[in-house]
C-alpha cells in the first residue's frame, strides 16, 4: 500500500507493480533555488546505540561515531545488509555522518572481534562500510544518520533497514529490500524502489510532505 500525507499539487505519481516487486517513480515539481520554503533546519540528532534491537540470545557492541564532509552536490550511502539511512537536510554547508556500528555473537570476545573487523568508508559524498562474514548468530550493521545541504542529489541503498529522506531538494534514487520508506519535505525527480521478500508487501509507507 503507499499513500501521501497530504495531496500533491502539479505532481505526477506512477506505480508499477510486479510479484515480489513495487517500483514507485515519483515526480514533484523541483523547487526553484534558491527558495528554501517549508524545509526545516535539522540540527537535533537522534541516532543512538539505545535505540537497537537487543537479543537476549547473543552478546553485542554498539557504538556511535561523527565525521564531516565537504559537500559535492550529491551523496550516496550503501547501508549494507541490516543496515538503514536517515538523511536530514539542513543550512550548513557541509555534510555531517553519523554512523551506529552493531556487531553481534555469542560471546564477547567474538562480538569485540566481529567489531574490530567493521571499516566504515566516508570520502566525497560516497559512503559504504566493509566488513567480516555474517553467519549464524555472528553478524554486524551499521546504520547512518546523514545532515546534508537542502540541495543534495540522493542515491540511498538499504537491506533489511529503512530509507528516509527529510527536508531535501533534488534528484534521488532511493531503494530498500524488506525495509520502509519515508520521505517528508522533498522537491525534486524522486525513484524509490521496494523490494519485498514477501508475495506482497505487507505495508509501504510512503509520505511525501509538499
Amino acid at each position: 500500500m503507499a499513500y501521501f500525507s497530504q495531496p500533491f499539487t502539479g505532481g505526477l505519481v506512477k506505480v508499477g507493480m510486479k510479484p515480489n516487486y513495487l517500483l514507485f517513480l515519483i515526480c514533484l515539481v523541483p523547487v526553484a533555488a534558491p527558495a528554501q520554503s517549508g524545509l526545516v533546519d535539522n540540527q537535533e540528532r537522534t541516532l543512538r546505540c539505545e535505540d537497537r534491537n537487543q537479543d537476549s540470545g547473543r552478546v553485542e557492541r554498539c557504538e556511535v561515531h561523527e565525521q564531516t564532509l565537504a559537500s559535492t552536490g550529491s551523496l550516496r550511502v550503501n547501508a549494507g545488509a541490516n543496515g538503514g539511512v536517515h538523511v536530514k537536510g539542513w543550512s550548513q554547508p557541509g555534510l555531517l555522518v553519523r554512523y551506529k556500528v552493531e556487531a553481534w555473537s555469542n560471546s564477547l570476545a567474538d562480538a569485540q572481534a566481529v567489531f574490530s573487523g567493521v571499516q566504515v568508508h566516508a570520502v566525497a559524498g560516497d559512503v559504504a562500510a566493509t566488513g567480516p562474514v555474517t553467519e549464524g548468530n555472528r553478524g554486524w550493521s551499521v546504520s547512518y544518520e546523514v545532515f546534508v545541504p537542502h540541495q543534495t542529489g540522493l542515491d540511498l541503498q538499504a537491506t533489511n533497514g529503512g530509507v528516509h529522506v527529510s527536508d531535501v531538494a533534488g534528484t534521488m534514487n532511493l531503494q530498500t529490500v524488506n525495509g520502509g520508506l519515508h520521505l517528508a519535505r522533498v522537491n525534486g525527480a524522486v525513484t524509490a524502489a521496494f523490494t519485498s521478500a514477501f508475495p506482497v508487501p505487507t505495508r509501504l509507507n510512503l509520505r511525501v510532505l509538499r
